[in-house]
C-alpha cells in the first residue's frame, strides 16, 4: 500500500453518485390541430401545478353510451398482433375491376352505363347497381379507377367480411373518430377499408372501400399501433417510403423510434431525410434538435429550435415541445442552469394546460403525454438544483404529473410504460433531496420495468425498458444510500452496471446519460476502496467513470463543480495505492482546482478544501518534494482553521 497513504482522505466518497391520415373516401378521420396560445411564464419556484383539467369531456357531454357488444372475432383480430405481411401487397379487385389498374373504358366494358354521375374536385364519381349491390360507387382520376366504395346489402360482423375477402391473415389500421369513436379498419397490404356502423356502436360492417395501395396506410398502420412493436412499425415506415419517397412523415416517425430506442445516429439521418423534404416543418425541426442534444451537439439543437419562437405560424403544441426541449438542453451537462431551465418548462406547460382537455382524443393526449414529462422534467430540475423547501415544491410537481398520468390511463387508453416513467422519474428526483422519502417505490418500479421488458416480444422497446432499468436501479441504489442501506445500495448499483453493459451502446450514450454512468461507476469504485480496501479494483472502476465525468463536467463554478472535484480526489487516493502516482496527483490538482471554483462561488465550504491540500502533502512529501509538501500542509492548516485559501 505505501509508507504514509494512511494519511490521504476521501472526500466524501460514498455521498453522491455524485401526420394526418388521408383517404380518398368519404370517411372523417381525425386530425390533429393546435392553437398558438403565446405568451411566457417565468414563474418562480414556489408555482405549483397549473390547473389541467382532466375529466374525459365526451363524458362530460352526454351520458355515457350503453356498454357495446363485442362483435365476434374480435378478440381474435386483436390476438393476431402486429405482423405485416410485405412480401404479399397487391391490390384488391372487385368484379376484375382493380384501382390503379382498370381504367374507365374498363369499366364501361364491364358495366355499361352508370346510373349516375358527379363531380368531386377533379374527380369523377360513376354510381352502378350491381347485383345484390344497390349502390357501387367507382373514383376515377384521369379515367383511371383509384377507389371502390361498396354499400353492402346488409350490415354484417366484421369477422364474417374479413373471412369472406381472405383478410384474416392481416394486421389491419383500426380507424377511429376525433373522439376515440371506432370507424373502420384498413388492411394496407390489400387496398382495403371496412366502415362500421357507428350507430349499433360495434364492429358492424357498413362499407367496403377498394383503394389504390398507399403510403399513407402502412404510415397510420405504424403510428396508431399501441402495441410499441417498434421493429413492425419500422418495417411499415420503410414500406411506406419506399412506395412514396416523398413520404416525410414516415421518415419523422422513424427518426422518433430511433430517439427512443436510443438510436441517435441512425434518428438524425431518418429525421435529415424528412427535413429535406420539408425543412420548416415544425415536429421535424423537434425531433432533429433531440437528436442532436442526445449526441452532444447542444449549440446545433438550440439553433435548431429558435425558429419555433420566431415564426407566428407555429403550433402551440410544438412551441410548447420546444421550451421544453431548450429546457432540456439547459439542465443537461455541462451547463445544469436549473433555475432557466425551470423558466423554460413553466412557459411549455402554460402553452400546452389548455389542450388537456380537448375532445380529440390525439390532441388531447398529446397535450398531457407533454404535461407529464414536463411536470417530471420540472421535479427534477427542483431537486437537482439550489432552492429552499425543495421537497414541498418538487412532491407538488410530481403529484401533478401522477395525476394527469391515472387520467390518461383510464381516459386516453395509455399504457403502463407510462406510469413506469412517472415511477423512475419520481424516484429519481427523490433521490436528489436531502431527506429522502422512506419508501419512494423503488421496489415497485424495478417490478413494473422488469415486467414491461419480460412482457414484450419487440427487441428495441425491451432494450429501451431495460435501459430505463438501469438508471432507476442507480437511483435506486442513490435512495438506498441515502437510507444508509450500503449493501442494497451496492446491490442496486453492481446491477446496473451489468445492464449498462448489456443494453447500451458506448458511442450512442447522450450527455445525461454518460453523466449518470460516471457516477455509477464511481461509486462502485468508491464502495471498492471504502468497504474492501481494494485500490486495484476501485481503480478498475474509476477508469471507466473519468472519461464520463470529464466529458460532462460542469463549467459553472457552482455546488456541482465543487462535488465533481471532490470526486477527482477520490479518485486520486485509490491510483496513488494502486501505485499510479502521477496520474494520482494529476486528479488531485485538478479536483483542487474544480473545488477552489466551486468555494469561490460560495456553494463550498472552506473546511472541504484542507483534504485535498492535505493529500498533495503526504503525495509530495514521498516523492520527496519537501518544499511543496510543507506548502501544501500549511494551506491544508489554514483551511481547517477557517482562512482564507490560495490558488497553487
Amino acid at each position: 500500500m505505501g509508507a504514509g497513504f494512511a494519511e490521504f482522505q476521501s472526500v466524501r466518497r460514498c455521498r453522491s453518485f455524485c401526420a394526418v391520415t388521408r383517404f380518398r373516401t368519404c370517411i372523417a378521420i381525425w386530425i390533429l390541430s393546435v392553437i398558438w396560445l403565446g405568451g411566457e411564464a417565468f414563474g418562480q419556484l414556489e408555482a405549483i401545478p397549473s390547473a389541467v383539467p382532466l375529466k374525459d369531456p365526451v363524458a362530460d357531454r352526454a351520458p355515457a353510451p350503453p356498454a357495446a357488444t363485442k362483435a365476434p372475432g374480435r378478440n381474435e383480430a386483436a390476438a393476431r398482433g402486429y405482423a405485416p405481411k410485405l412480401e404479399d401487397v397487391r391490390a384488391s379487385s372487385f368484379n376484375k375491376i382493380t384501382p390503379g389498374v382498370s381504367t374507365a373504358e374498363d369499366l364501361v366494358s364491364a358495366y355499361g352505363k352508370p346510373s349516375g354521375e358527379r363531380k368531386e374536385g377533379d374527380d369523377t364519381v360513376r354510381t352502378y347497381r350491381i347485383g345484390p349491390f344497390s349502390r357501387v360507387d367507382f373514383t376515377l382520376q384521369d379515367d383511371l379507377v383509384v377507389s371502390i366504395v361498396v354499400n353492402l346489402p346488409n350490415p354484417a360482423p366484421l369477422a364474417d367480411i374479413e373471412s369472406e375477402l381472405g383478410l384474416r391473415e392481416f394486421t389491419p389500421v383500426k380507424l377511429h373518430g376525433e373522439k376515440g369513436e371506432p370507424l373502420g379498419v384498413v388492411y394496407p397490404e390489400r387496398g382495403v377499408m371496412l366502415t362500421f356502423d357507428n350507430s349499433a356502436n360495434s364492429e358492424t360492417v357498413l362499407h367496403l372501400v377498394l383503394e389504390t395501395i398507399s403510403a399513407e396506410s402502412f404510415l397510420s398502420r405504424a403510428e396508431f399501433d399501441e402495441t410499441q412493436c417498434w421493429e413492425k412499425q419500422i418495417e411499415d415506415l420503410d414500406f411506406a417510403v419506399k412506395l412514396d419517397p416523398t413520404c416525410g412523415d414516415a421518415l419523422w416517425r422513424k427518426a422518433e423510434i430511433q430517439l427512443a430506442a436510443g438510436m441517435y445516429s441512425d434518428s438524425l439521418a431518418s429525421i435529415d431525410r424528412a427535413r429535406k423534404l420539408d425543412p420548416e416543418a415544425p415536429l421535424y425541426r423537434l425531433t432533429r434538435a433531440s437528436a442532436l442534444a442526445n449526441l452532444g451537439r447542444n449549440r446545433e439543437a438550440s439553433d435548431e429550435l429558435q425558429p419555433l419562437f420566431k415564426e407566428q405560424e407555429t403550433p402551440g403544441y410544438a412551441k410548447a415541445c420546444a421550451y421544453n426541449e431548450v429546457a432540456t438542453l439547459l439542465a443537461s451537462p455541462p451547463q445544469l442552469d436549473y433555475a432557466q431551465a425551470l423558466k423554460q418548462r413553466l412557459s411549455a406547460v402554460q402553452l400546452a394546460t389548455p389542450f388537456a382537455a380537448e375532445e380529440r382524443v390525439s390532441a388531447r393526449r398529446r397535450a398531457r403525454s407533454l404535461l407529464v414529462r414536463t411536470y417530471l422534467d420540472i421535479a427534477c430540475d427542483i431537486s437537482s438544483g439550489d432552492w429552499r423547501d425543495k421537497p414541498s415544491a418538487m412532491n407538488k410537481w410530481l403529484s401533478g404529473a401522477k395525476e394527469i398520468c391515472d387520467a390518461m390511463i383510464k381516459q386516453d387508453g395509455a399504457k403502463e410504460d407510462l406510469r413506469f416513467l412517472v415511477m423512475r422519474e419520481t424516484i429519481a428526483a427523490s433521490a436528489n433531496v436531502d431527506h429522502v422519502p422512506k419508501d419512494p417505490g423503488v421496489d415497485e418500479a424495478i417490478t413494473l420495468g422488469e415486467r414491461l421488458a419480460a412482457n414484450s416480444t419487440d427487441d428495441l422497446f425491451k432494450r429501451s425498458v431495460r435501459r430505463d432499468l438501469a438508471k432507476l436501479l442507480f437511483d435506486g441504489a442513490r435512495v438506498a444510500l441515502a437510507q444508509g442501506d450500503s449493501n442494497r445500495a451496492r446491490e442496486f448499483a453492481i446491477r446496473s452496471a451489468t445492464l449498462c453493459d448489456e443494453v447500451f451502446i458506448p458511442s450512442e450514450l447522450s450527455p445525461r446519460q454518460q453523466a449518470w454512468m460516471g457516477r455509477l461507476f464511481f461509486y462502485l469504485g468508491s464502495a471498492c476502496a471504502v468497504h474492501d480496501d481494494n485500490h486495484r479494483e476501485a481503480v478498475r472502476w474509476y477508469e471507466r467513470a473519468l472519461p464520463l465525468l470529464v466529458r460532462t463536467a460542469p463549467t459553472a463554478a457552482g455546488r456541482p463543480r465543487g462535488e465533481h472535484g471532490e470526486r477527482l480526489v477520490s479518485m486520486g487516493v485509490s491510483y496513488w495505492g494502486a501505485g499510479s502516482r502521477n496520474e494520482a496527483m494529476r486528479l488531485t490538482k485538478e479536483g483542487l482546482d474544480s473545488m477552489l471554483e466551486a468555494h469561490g462561488a460560495g456553494q463550498l465550504d472552506r473546511k472541504a478544501l484542507a483534504v485535498p491540500y492535505s493529500n498533495l502533502a503526504a503525495m509530495y512529501k514521498l516523492v520527496g518534494k519537501l518544499d511543496e509538501s510543507r506548502k501544501m500542509s500549511v494551506l491544508a492548516t489554514k483551511m481547517e482553521s477557517g482562512e482564507k485559501p490560495e490558488r497553487d
